[in-house]
């Protein structure tokens, strides 16, 4: 048994194999050749039966009934139909019912000689393949039956120059024309003649589109590009600001920044009305953007941003509005501003050595050395601290908050962060309205006082790192308790050290942001839930919360300020200063720098006669408590939006009485605008 071209001849079952007397075999043998051979039939013999396989034309419409039937099943599953399968169904739906129109071959038209079956599986295939696939099958079919000699040869007709390829048409043996051949394949009729053009140009290779490589008629020209990256740079120039030095998100020291005021979209805008009125070609916003990017990528746009530098944002001003300055004062604005972010990064790279320093000696130290609480100077090693304030925040606090809570100010909880740099950890203290509300010298002081008690390491030289704010870090107070500790024998050697103002980014304001991004999640009305929240912001346990109020370790508020005022004499200059060391071969001295490069000067700011005594402590601040008036405002405005009416209680004490006649609210004059007379009465 073999199997003959589906373009030739039609498969024919072997006389030896057919039984007369067993029409069931006969039967099966038959389906086994429309199987295997497809079910092949031969032109010339398209009216002949198919005897062997006892097959009559009754039994063919019999089959066309039950597919017709099976389409209508299918029609009626319970299944959802795409939309594309709709019209694929239509598609053949309208081409079987109008057929190809062609009645050349046989009189008919020649889609009505395919079987419908064999043609739907077909189709189906071929709009299955990726179109690289159905070319090279559709060029395989056109050259079986292709004729494209150089010559024509025809017994009629004299041979001459052929002008054109002869093509014929097959589909599962039968000659069909050139519209069901394209309908079976699932391509148009221009789609045939290309591809056979392209059998005749270039083989059985992948089919070329015929643009590829040439550039479409309204392609930008190199002028109109160039007049776009002109445009750019002189806008660059007019309002971009050139980075003096390396700045966060902008590392090339070549960037031109633009402000963030415009976008990009905007500024397109702007080159539109320019076009217009200069006559030049005008590109879409997608092409602007992808000269943009191409042409001129160091300039880009500065993203908004909060807590900048003065002294940067000084700077800026004066770059943008340097039409009016001559070259020289321009060459002066920009010296300085390098020389202003050249401190920035000193100072950056003096905080970086020093925490990379502390994370070496956390490493090396025993299990029982990295417990919290140490005993002072008990381990001959240095480390590394920083702390900062963190924005308050109110609670109750809800992750889906009523509308009308939104506008009430809540119960006001302040907290306070000391990293450790070498551990990674970070204290969180969290302070209530109620128990201190300043953030000034004292409280930051206490604060700090309480973490070297209860959550040092015992080390005896400590370097800390502070925000550049003279009201809570950088004044007299935190720098007289550096005295003291050393000149009590807390610690060998005490430096405080702060970045350059406006830079002071830095690991606090990580651990920081890892609780603000729980906290909007979180739905909070207690002080207990706070330090709850504080501790899931962190899977590690890089965030520990300490309360004030905690019985284990509270946090006492002491009046270190006039502590030390009758003990060491101010530090002049102190705001010109960022770093200020303090070791115990020199009682009383402050070793200070302007920057971390920069030399020491000693200021000697203990007082003739004062003596330190180790055990002596200031006076403790008690706290003062919530006033009436706060009580009530909490009870009555925001208690009702509380499940928990713990932290808005009813007050024990009566509610003040507002006076409301005050000279302020009186009425005044409307003519003289003094109180106590109309423009009536009025003597002016």
């Amino acid at each position: 048994m073999s199997q003959n071209s589906i373009f030739s001849d039609v498969s024919s079952i072997p006389p030896s194999i057919i039984d007369q007397d067993d029409e069931e075999f006969n039967e099966e043998l038959c389906h086994v050749n429309n199987l295997y051979f497809g079910n092949l039939v031969q032109v010339n013999d398209i009216s002949v039966d198919c005897e062997i396989a006892g097959v009559s034309d009754e039994s063919d419409n019999e089959g066309h009934e039950e597919s017709d039937q099976e389409l209508e099943d299918k029609e009626n599953c319970e299944f959802e139909v795409c939309d594309s399968d709709n019209r694929e169904f239509h598609n053949v739906q309208n081409f079987l019912h109008n057929t190809c129109g062609c009645t050349r071959l046989y009189g008919k038209p020649c889609s009505s000689m395919i079987d419908r079956d064999v043609l739907v599986d077909y189709r189906n295939g071929c709009l299955e393949m990726v179109k690289p696939e159905l070319d090279l099958m559709v060029k395989v079919q056109l050259f079986h039956h292709r004729n494209n000699s150089i010559e024509t040869s025809s017994k009629k007709h004299k041979s001459k120059e052929r002008e054109r390829s002869r093509q014929k048409y097959y589909f599962n043996g039968v000659q069909i024309c050139r519209e069901t051949f394209a309908f079976v394949h699932g391509i148009s009729r221009k789609t045939v003649d290309s591809i056979g053009r392209s059998l005749d140009q270039d083989g059985f290779g992948a089919r070329i589109h015929g643009n590829k490589g040439k550039s479409p008629k309204h392609a930008l020209t190199l002028e109109d590009v160039k007049k776009v990256k002109q445009f750019l740079l002189r806008y660059a120039n007019k309002y971009g600001l050139p980075i003096p030095g390396r700045l966060p998100n902008f590392r090339n020291e070549k960037t031109i920044l633009l402000p963030s005021d415009k976008t990009k979209a905007e500024i397109h805008q702007d080159y539109i009305k320019l076009a217009d009125e200069m006559s030049l070609r005008k590109v879409c916003l997608s092409e602007f953007r992808t000269i943009w990017l191409e042409q001129c990528p160091h300039v880009l746009i500065m993203k908004p941003a909060t807590d900048l530098c003065h002294t940067c944002q000084s700077f800026t001003s004066t770059l943008s509005a340097s039409g009016n300055l001559t070259e020289e004062e321009k060459e002066d604005v920009l010296s300085r501003y390098q020389r202003h972010i050249e401190h920035v990064k000193i100072q950056r790279d003096h905080y970086r050595d020093q925490c990379s320093a502390a994370k070496l000696t956390y490493r090396q130290l025993s299990p029982d050395q990295k417990l919290r609480g140490q005993p002072p100077c008990t381990v001959d090693a240095e480390f590394h601290y920083s702390f900062d304030y963190a924005q308050q925040v109110h609670y109750p606090h809800y992750a889906q908050q009523v509308g009308p809570l939104f506008f009430k100010t809540p119960r006001k909880c302040q907290c306070f962060g000391v990293c450790c740099e070498g551990s990674g950890t970070q204290i969180f203290y969290l302070v209530d309205e109620a128990q201190h509300s300043n953030k000034g010298a004292n409280t930051v002081t206490s604060m700090l006082h309480h973490h070297f008690m209860y959550h040092g390491l015992g080390e005896k030289d400590v370097k800390l790192h502070m925000d550049n704010c003279s009201g809570q870090n950088k004044n007299n107070t935190v720098i007289g308790y550096g005295l003291w500790r050393v000149m009590t024998g807390l610690h060998d050697s005490v430096e405080f050290s702060m970045m350059e103002a406006g830079h002071t980014k830095f690991n606090p304001d990580w651990h920081f942001g890892l609780w603000k991004v729980k906290w909007r999640h979180s739905t909070v009305e207690t002080l207990d839930e706070i330090a709850v929240s504080v501790s899931k912001s962190s899977r590690n346990g890089h965030n520990i919360p300490q309360l004030v109020d905690d019985p284990a370790a509270p946090v006492l508020f002491y009046d270190w300020a006039t502590f030390f005022k009758r003990i060491f004499k101010p530090i002049p200059s102190l705001k010109t200063y960022h770093h200020f060391r303090i070791d115990n071969n020199h009682p009383g001295t402050v070793f200070v720098r302007e920057y971390a490069t920069s030399r020491e000067v000693a200021i000697n700011i203990l007082k003739a006669g004062a003596e330190v005594n180790p055990n002596a402590l200031p006076t403790v601040i008690h706290p003062k408590g919530l006033d009436a008036l706060r009580q009530w405002y909490l009870f009555q405005e925001v208690a009702p939006y509380c499940l928990n009416k713990e932290s808005c209680p009813m007050p024990t004490e009566p509610k003040p009485v507002v006076k409301i006649d005050s000279p302020m609210l009186a009425r005044k004059c409307s003519k003289c605008k003094m109180t106590g007379h109309n423009k009536l009465n009025c003597t002016k």
